[in-house]
C-alpha cells in the first residue's frame, strides 16, 4: 500500500511540476529558517551547561533601591574583590568563591609580542568551573608564586612546539611571570572567556578595595544549601564594609541564567529567543499558507480524480489520509532540501553573529526536526485534505466549478491577508530597528567621536607616553590628542561623593575619569559653567575637579564653582577637590540608560591615548602613528581601535536583532511572493476564457492587467491595515528599552505599504501581461 501511495504521489507531482516546485521551495526555505533559528536558540539555551556543578554555581549581584540617581531599582554585578574571601569564610553554605577580574595585558616571549585578554581569579577557580587542565595540577597551578595559567591556543602562539610549563613570560615589558599550567580553550558557549588566568593576589590594588566595584564574584554553594536562604543572609555583607557608600543589597543569580536573563529577572536574551522562535514559526506558517492556498486553488484540477475514486468505493477518511500523506511527503522532500540550505546558511550566520553554530543531530535535535516535519505537514495539509475530500460525486463528475464556492475563495483571501500581515510586520519592525540603530550611531552624544583612535599605554609606551603624545602632535594629519585613564563608552562605578550640606538621602555613585589638559579640545566638549583644567593653574593637578550637569543637579547645588567635594571618603583613595567647572552632559553609556553623574580629575599620565586624526588618508596616518611610536618605544605592540567602534559595541543585542529580522523578513517576503506567483498563475489560467471574451469585446491590455491586479492588491491593502496597529504596538514596546529613541512616524508604515503593494503589482502584472497578450482565439478554445 505504501509503495502504491508513493507511486501515486510521484505521479501527481510529475503532472503538476510548477505547483509542486513552488510548494517544495517555499516549504524548504521555511523549514531551513526554523531549523537555523532553533540551532541558534539551542546554542543560547546551553550556555555554561558544561560545568558539572552548574546548578550550584551563582554570581553575586546587587540591587540599589529607589534613590536620586536611579528612577527605579538598579541591579548590577560589579563588586569588590574582597567580597569573595569574606563570603567563603563567613558563610558555611558557600563552599568556594572566586572573582573574575577582566584584564588586558601585553605578553612577550622572545620575539613574540601581542595583547591578550585574561582574568584575575582565586585558587578555588578550578574546583568551581570545569575547564580541563591539560598540563599541571588544578589544585596548585594558581598557588605557585608569581605564576599564570594559559590556554592551549595561547601556549601555541607564545611558545610554538616548546613545552610551556616553566617558561617565563614578560607582562607589559615590566614583570616576569612563570607559566604554571595549561588549560583547554574555553568553549564558545561559555560566559567566562579568557586566554590566561592570574592569581587574585597579583591583582591591582583597585580590585582589592572594599569601596571599588571592579570585579564579578562567583560562589559555589554546598549541596544542601538553599540559594534563597543564602541570598537573605548575605544581603547586607557589602554594606557592613561600606557604611558611607550607597547601600548595595546582595543576592545570588544562578549562573545558568546569566546568559539569558537580566539581573532584575525581566527581559534579557531569553526575550529574543522567544521572539525569534515565534518568527521562525511565523515563517513556517507562511510556507504552510502557500501550500493550503495552492492546494485549494487547484482543487478543480483534481475534482474528477476525487469523484472517480469515490465512485470506485473510496471513503472520505481514505482520501483525507491520501492528501495528508501527500502533504507529509512534500514536507519530507522539502526537509531534505532544507538541511542543505541550513548547512549553506550556518557559515554565513556564524560570520555575521560571530558564533560557531553547527547542526547538532542529537536525540533532542532529531525530536525537534521530526516535530517541524509533522507540524508543517499537518498544518499545511489538514485543511486541503478535508476540503478536497468533501467534494460531492455528482458535482465533480459533471465538471461544475469547485472554486466558485464562497468558502474556499474567502478562506484563500483570509490566508493571503494573514501572509502579508506577517510580512508587513517584519518589514515595519526591520525599518524601526534600522532607524533606531542609525539614530544611536549618529545622534550627537555631547562630544566628537569621529576619527578618534585609541592606543593603550603600557610597558615602554606607558613610560614614554608624554614624549609619544608630543611627537604625534607634530604630524600634519593628527589634529589633537589627550591622555585618559578611561574611555567615554561605558560606565565606571565608584564610591559616593560627599560635600558640605549634603543630606542623608543624597547618596549616589559617580562615574570617574582622569584626563589631561587637552581632553576638552580633543573631544570638542562644552563647558556650562566655570573652566576646564589648564596648565596655567598649577594647583589644578592636586586640587581641582569638573562635574557634569547631572551630578550638579543631583547635588542640588545652585552655585557649584569653588565648592569642595570629597571622593572615596574614608578610604586610602580619599581625595578632596575644588569644583572649577561644570561640563555639559555627555553620554558615556548606550541610549538604553539616562545620563548619570560624572566627575573628572586632572592627570598628566594615564593608560590610554586618544588621538584625533584627519578624515582623509586614515590608513597612511595609522601607519605613521605606528612608525612614530616604534621609534620611541621599539617593543610596543601596536594595537588600535576607534571610539565609535566602542560606542557601537554597546548595541550588540540590537545588531543581532537587526541581522536576524532582516533575513527573516527577506525570507518571509520571498515565500509570500512565491505563493502569490502560484495563485496569480492559477487565477490567470482559470480565467483564460473570460480574458479571451473581454479582449474580443474590445478590452485593452491595461484593463486586463487592472482586472487581475485589483483582486490581489486589495488584499495587500487590507493586510496593511491589519498589520499597522500590531506593528506599532510591538515597535513601541521594543523602543521602551531605550531612554532615547526615535518616534514612530508615518513614513515607517508607508515604506511597508509601498514595498508590499509594489512587489504585488510587479508579480501580478507580469502574469497579467502574459495573459492579456495571448491570442483571444486560443483563449476561446480553452477547455
Amino acid at each position: 500500500m505504501i509503495v502504491n501511495f508513493i507511486k501515486l504521489a510521484f505521479r501527481t507531482f510529475r503532472k503538476q511540476r510548477g505547483y509542486v516546485a513552488i510548494n517544495i521551495i517555499g516549504l524548504a526555505v521555511g523549514m531551513a529558517t526554523a531549523i537555523t533559528i532553533y540551532t541558534w536558540a539551542h546554542n543560547e539555551l546551553n550556555y555554561d551547561k558544561f560545568h558539572r556543578d552548574i546548578d550550584r554555581l551563582y554570581r553575586v549581584a546587587f540591587y540599589v533601591k529607589d534613590n536620586l540617581q536611579f528612577a527605579n531599582t538598579f541591579h548590577g554585578e560589579w563588586l569588590s574583590g574582597r567580597l569573595a574571601d569574606y563570603l567563603r569564610d563567613e558563610y558555611p553554605e558557600i563552599k568556594a568563591a572566586t572573582i573574575l577580574g577582566n584584564v588586558g595585558l601585553k605578553l612577550s616571549f622572545q620575539e613574540n609580542n601581542f595583547y591578550s585578554h585574561g582574568q584575575f581569579v582565586h585558587p578555588d577557580f578550578f574546583s568551581m568551573f570545569n575547564f580541563p587542565v591539560l598540563d599541571g595540577d588544578p589544585n596548585r597551578i594558581l598557588n605557585e608564586g608569581v605564576c599564570m595559567v594559559i590556554t592551549k591556543d595561547l601556549a601555541t602562539k607564545l611558545f610554538g612546539d616548546q613545552e610551556p610549563a616553566g617558561q617565563i613570560v614578560k607582562i607589559d615589558d615590566q614583570h616576569d611571570v612563570t607559566v604554571s599550567g595549561v588549560v583547554d580553550n574555553p568553549p564558545r558557549n561559555s560566559s567566562i572567556q579568557f586566554e590566561f588566568l592570574l592569581p587574585y593576589r597579583l591583582s591591582p590594588p583597585y580590585m582589592r578595595m572594599w569601596n571599588n566595584k571592579a570585579v564579578q564574584v562567583f560562589v559555589l554553594l554546598d549541596d544542601k544549601a538553599d540559594d534563597r536562604d543564602v541570598s537573605s543572609k548575605i544581603e547586607n555583607a557589602y554594606n557592613i564594609h561600606n557604611p558611607n557608600d550607597l547601600p548595595n543589597y546582595l543576592y545570588l543569580q544562578p549562573m545558568h541564567e546569566m546568559r539569558l536573563h537580566d539581573l532584575d529577572g525581566e527581559g534579557g536574551r531569553i526575550t529574543f529567543i522567544y521572539i525569534f522562535s515565534v518568527m521562525g514559526i511565523f515563517v513556517l506558517i507562511i510556507a504552510c499558507i502557500n501550500y493550503i492556498n495552492l492546494a485549494t486553488a487547484r482543487s478543480s484540477v483534481r475534482a474528477r480524480e476525487i469523484g472517480i475514486k469515490k465512485v470506485m468505493g473510496s471513503k472520505r477518511s481514505q482520501l483525507i489520509v491520501q492528501f495528508l500523506g501527500e502533504s507529509l511527503f512534500s514536507c519530507l522532500i522539502s526537509f531534505v532540501f532544507s538541511l542543505f540550505l541550513t548547512e549553506l546558511w550556518l557559515p554565513i550566520i556564524n560570520r555575521l553573529l560571530h558564533v560557531r553554530l553547527q547542526l547538532d543531530l542529537s536525540p533532542a535535535t532529531l525530536f525537534v526536526l521530526v516535530g517541524i516535519i509533522l507540524f508543517t505537514g499537518i498544518i499545511g495539509g489538514l485543511y486541503p485534505a478535508f476540503f478536497l475530500s468533501s467534494f460531492r460525486v455528482i458535482t465533480t463528475l459533471k465538471g461544475d466549478s469547485i472554486n466558485s464556492a464562497r468558502g474556499p475563495l474567502w478562506a484563500r483571501k483570509i490566508l493571503v491577508i494573514a501572509q502579508f500581515t506577517l510580512s508587513i510586520i517584519f518589514i515595519i519592525g526591520l525599518t524601526v530597528i534600522f532607524s533606531q540603530l542609525y539614530y544611536c550611531k549618529n545622534k550627537y552624544m555631547g562630544y566628537d567621536k569621529e576619527n578618534i583612535v585609541v592606543l593603550p599605554l603600557n610597558g615602554e609606551a606607558g613610560q614614554k607616553q608624554v614624549q609619544i603624545k608630543n611627537e604625534l602632535l607634530r604630524h600634519s594629519k593628527i589634529l589633537n590628542a589627550t591622555i585618559t585613564t578611561g574611555g567615554l563608552a561605558g560606565w565606571s562605578s565608584s564610591a559616593g561623593l560627599d560635600w558640605n550640606g549634603k543630606r542623608p538621602d543624597q547618596i549616589f555613585d559617580v562615574g570617574v575619569n582622569r584626563v589631561d589638559y587637552d581632553f576638552l579640545q580633543t573631544f570638542k566638549m562644552e563647558m556650562r559653567q566655570g573652566r576646564f583644567f589648564s596648565r596655567e593653574f598649577s594647583t589644578d593637578l592636586s586640587d581641582a575637579c569638573v562635574l557634569n550637569e547631572t551630578a550638579v543637579r543631583a547635588m542640588e547645588m545652585e552655585n557649584p564653582i569653588g565648592k569642595q567635594v570629597i571622593w572615596c571618603k574614608g578610604t586610602d583613595f580619599e581625595q578632596t577637590a575644588t569644583i572649577i567647572g561644570v561640563l555639559k552632559d555627555y553620554h558615556t553609556e548606550s541610549f538604553h540608560t539616562d545620563i548619570r553623574p560624572y566627575i573628572l580629575f586632572p592627570i598628566e599620565r594615564g593608560n590610554r591615548l586618544n588621538v584625533k586624526i584627519a578624515s582623509t588618508g586614515v590608513r597612511q596616518t595609522l601607519n605613521d602613528i605606528r612608525r612614530i611610536i616604534k621609534e620611541i618605544a621599539p617593543n610596543y605592540t601596536f594595537s588600535v581601535h576607534f571610539v565609535d567602534d566602542e560606542i557601537l559595541g554597546q548595541y550588540q543585542t540590537e545588531i543581532l536583532t537587526r541581522v536576524i529580522v532582516f533575513y527573516v523578513a527577506i525570507i518571509a517576503i520571498f515565500i509570500t511572493i512565491l505563493g502569490l506567483i502560484g495563485l496569480v498563475a492559477f487565477s490567470a489560467e482559470r480565467r483564460t476564457q473570460e480574458i479571451g471574451i473581454r479582449k474580443t469585446l474590445g478590452a485593452t491590455q491595461q484593463q486586463i492587467v487592472l482586472l487581475l491586479s485589483k483582486e490581489f492588491t486589495s488584499l495587500v491593502i487590507i493586510a496593511n491595515l491589519f498589520a499597522w496597529p500590531l506593528a506599532w504596538y510591538i515597535s513601541s514596546r521594543w523602543l521602551q528599552n531605550f531612554a532615547f529613541h526615535i518616534s514612530l512616524e508615518w513614513w515607517i508604515f508607508a515604506v511597508a505599504a509601498i514595498v508590499t503593494i509594489g512587489l504585488t503589482l510587479l508579480t501580478v502584472s507580469s502574469h497579467a501581461l502574459r495573459a492579456a497578450s495571448a491570442n483571444p482565439v486560443e483563449a476561446l478554445r480553452y477547455e
